[in-house]
């Protein structure tokens, strides 16, 4: 097998988008910490607020996230009295709600996020975030496709 050099490979994008990943959540964590929250904390329960009762399943699904990494920020967030168990008819699936606490906890943490939001768009540019929105959607688009490839055909074109 002929040596492969690495230098003439473009830079990876996974490697990249991790680190981007990873700074720009450490700049939205530093921002929320007065708040006592994370940013991943922030958004279950923002979403959790939005969609009123939400299941694990549906916060993977939001998040993006797989099943055991949802299950662990759901148990500190319930450890924290922020959310509370729903009972649902199906017994093996679960759902949380908001409680008072996790209302007032959001309450601390949205002029933090607001600021570091507005912070961030300012120094990115409205036309470079415009400009980057599209790119993250495909980046999504082909995590998806690769997670669910579509089947093939099962009858031949002959």
């Amino acid at each position: 097998m002929p040596e492969v050099d690495s230098t003439k490979l473009p830079v990876c994008v996974c490697a990249s988008v991790r680190q981007v990943a990873r700074a720009i959540t450490q700049v939205y964590d530093e921002a929320l910490q007065p708040a006592g929250l994370t940013s991943m904390q922030f958004f279950i329960l923002m979403t959790i607020r939005g969609h009123g009762e939400t299941s694990v399943s549906q916060i993977t699904a939001y998040a993006r996230m797989d099943q055991t990494t949802a299950t662990r920020a759901l148990q500190i967030l319930e450890k924290q009295r922020w959310i509370e168990p729903v009972l649902l008819t199906d017994r093996r699936k679960r759902a949380f709600r908001l409680t008072r606490l996790g209302r007032a906890v959001l309450k601390r943490g949205e002029p933090l996020w607001t600021k570091v939001q507005i912070d961030a768009l300012e120094a990115l540019g409205e036309q470079d975030w415009t400009a980057t929105k599209p790119i993250l959607s495909r980046i999504l688009t082909l995590a998806s496709v690769r997670k669910n490839p579509p089947k093939a055909n099962a009858q031949s074109d002959s």
